[in-house]
């Protein structure tokens, strides 16, 4: 997979977490490279996929500006959209231009876009990926037991509302 866990820009905003036992800093990467970095994921993209591996690119529409894990918590971003569109959303349609297989969505309620459902649950996050990105692939939700979904959602709220998009598109259920 392709991991899209921070911004690919200089941000200063959360200080590093620890994720899975793992230390995620939304602060490595420069906003020099962010050109580059997109280059080299859509050639990854590229590479993976003419040996006949499906390429992941996650989590949709961005995770790296969060200071909660997903696993644990609920985290929410209040972004204005143009600040997503110009941010988050780059490597995402740069990726999908790519063809990349499939796209993870993200356990983040990005309040621009709907102030109650994470990104996974939410018909709007969904729009924009299928309209706004022009991601026409596999979309998978990253698991529904995560804390993030398990305790605000439960599994007969939140799999139904995962699965609106599996029935008008292409998708996977975790």
């Amino acid at each position: 997979y392709l991991e899209f866990s921070r911004p690919p820009e200089a941000l200063t905003v959360q200080p590093p977490i620890v994720i899975l036992g793992m230390i995620a800093s939304p602060n490595d990467r420069t906003a020099l490279n962010v050109d580059h970095e997109i280059l080299r994921m859509e050639q990854a993209t590229s590479g993976l996929q003419a040996a006949g591996v499906a390429a992941c690119a996650k989590h949709f529409p961005g995770h790296g500006d969060t200071s909660q894990d997903s696993h644990r918590d609920l985290p929410r971003l209040p972004h204005a959209l143009d600040r997503l569109e110009r941010v988050e959303l780059a490597p995402f349609r740069a990726l999908a231009r790519a063809g990349v297989a499939s796209v993870m969505t993200a356990h983040v309620v990005f309040e621009a876009l709907d102030p109650v459902r994470p990104a996974t649950l939410s018909p709007a996050v969904m729009r924009l990926l299928r309209e706004r990105v022009g991601f026409d692939g596999c979309a998978i939700s990253d698991d529904l037991e995560m804390k993030a979904v398990a305790e605000h959602f439960p599994l007969e709220v939140s799999a139904p509302g995962a699965v609106d998009d599996l029935k008008r598109r292409k998708g996977m259920i975790v």
